[in-house]
């Protein structure tokens, strides 16, 4: 090797070190995409969205846009469209930014051998991001499914729609022009999503936003919520997508809160009703999937619809989560009677256990043990959001969503690391009685986070006593 070639390897070794110096010091979010075998997918589709805050109207706004490449990376460097976006939710949350703030959602559109759809979330502290922290996130989307699991969604119907439809609902923008610099590695053609409908409950103030309840008979014990965490509290969206069929999926945490939560409701042995809430909002958004050019224009809208529900924006005092207790049902419970019925859960033998000491005790991860293949991740607690507006509505389809679809939604709450609690019944009942518990289960199956499918479980809960006797029911 003579010095000249030595002096050059040495010279692109030494401006390879230098650019990975620059990168590593520049603000920067690095997203990988792989399979569940581990292996890299290039060409996936990233649209980066964001909730603006509440006093700006109720919309999602698009952050950025990129493809993975051959690596299964995205990589954004220009994030001054997140900075302002972010800099206005902390002018919004005051004190309470640092611990309760909104994530930015990643939708995933993936077309190979058929569409996939998938969300991830990159959870993001706003005073952290505005100090110029930089964030990386690995994706798992699952694609070579078990044989006997749903298909993903499939682009079967193209809408073609003139130039006039185009300019009356997007303004007639072209998609380059309106993100900024760090669009596609590649400009050829690719997926986006389009809003084409959006509603947040309630639009001032917080709502009621029932996320346990008791129906007694004959029995005594107590129903207790308990959320503290020593990292993050998240609530993450249900979501929809609609093609030929609909599937409803698991999705990515859209609202992260570092807090704590604790009620507890105690129900005399003559029976009773009771609730416990949190007080917060419910936003639904409603996207149609479009087909981009090179050029950054859509060329036409796809058969594709995708539905998100969540609990955004908590009522915080410092760091505690607002909510109270409340005898009775949930207001909204006729809508919720609709998808989520009661199912036999178990059957015990009264004690007479009467003075808190009760004799049994189920917590709600059991019941996701049981109904949503065990999928901790994205749930310990599922609030019936789509419901709630529905009972807001009137029966009305909110932000566009069919009322069949809305009635199907939930949004889940899920702790990051070190979980305490969440949701726990302990009961009893006279001696010798016998015991039966139901739970309240979604009718819909989820494709759930960790890509088994799974039913969605209220922590609503009946648990009733009757005297022993042959035949009784079940």
């Amino acid at each position: 090797m003579n010095k000249v070639t030595l002096v050059i390897i040495v010279f692109f070794i030494l401006l390879a070190l230098g650019f990975s110096f620059v990168y590593s010091n520049t603000q920067h979010f690095t997203i990988c995409i792989v399979d569940e075998n581990g292996s890299p997918l290039k060409n996936v589709d990233i649209q980066g969205v964001i909730p603006v805050p509440p006093n700006m109207g109720s919309r999602w706004e698009t952050l950025f846009i990129g493809r993975t490449d051959e690596r299964g990376e995205f990589i954004l460097t220009d994030l001054t469209k997140v900075r302002s976006i972010i800099s206005k939710w902390i002018n919004y949350l005051g004190d309470k930014a640092s611990v309760s703030y909104p994530n930015i959602i990643l939708f995933l559109t993936y077309n190979c051998s058929g569409l996939y759809v998938d969300q991830a979330s990159i959870r993001l502290n706003p005073i952290e991001i505005m100090d110029g922290k930089s964030y990386a996130l690995t994706k798992v989307i699952h694609i070579n499914r078990k044989p006997d699991a749903p298909a993903h969604p499939r682009v079967v119907k193209v809408e073609r729609l003139s130039d006039a439809i185009i300019r009356r609902k997007h303004n007639e923008f072209n998609v380059f022009s309106y993100l900024p610099p760090s669009k596609p590695s590649v400009y050829s053609p690719y997926h986006i999503w389009v809003m084409i409908g959006d509603y947040i409950w309630p639009s001032t103030g917080y709502g009621k936003i029932p996320i346990a309840w008791i129906e007694s008979s004959s029995v005594f014990g107590s129903l207790s919520v308990g959320i503290v965490t020593y990292h993050s509290t998240n609530f993450n969206i249900g979501y929809a997508i609609e093609s030929t069929g609909t599937t409803f999926k698991a999705g990515a945490t859209l609202w992260s809160v570092t807090g704590h939560f604790s009620k507890s409701y105690e129900f005399p042995e003559q029976g009773d009703t009771g609730y416990i809430y949190i007080k917060g909002k419910i936003e639904a958004a409603r996207y149609q999937l479009a087909y981009v050019d090179q050029h950054g224009d859509i060329v036409y809208y796809l058969d594709v619809y995708q539905d998100d529900i969540a609990i955004v924006d908590l009522n915080m005092d410092g760091s505690e989560i607002l909510g109270g207790i409340e005898d009775g049902f949930p207001p909204q419970i006729n809508y919720i009677d609709d998808e989520f019925s009661y199912e036999y859960y178990t059957h015990d033998t009264g004690t007479g256990s009467i003075y808190g000491d009760y004799a049994y005790h189920i917590h709600s991860d059991d019941f996701v043990d049981t109904y949503a293949a065990s999928d901790y991740t994205w749930i310990d607690l599922a609030a019936a959001a789509g419901s709630i507006l529905l009972w807001v509505s009137g029966g009305d389809p909110v932000a566009g969503i069919a009322v069949g679809v809305l009635s199907k939604l939930v949004a889940s709450i899920s702790s990051s690391y070190i979980q305490i609690s969440y949701a726990d019944v302990d009961y009893d009942s006279y001696n010798r009685y016998d015991i039966y518990v139901y739970v309240r289960v979604g009718s819909t199956n989820y494709i759930m986070s960790n890509g088994e499918e799974g039913r969605i479980p209220l922590m609503g809960i009946k648990i009733i006593g009757y005297p022993q006797y042959p035949g009784g029911p079940s």
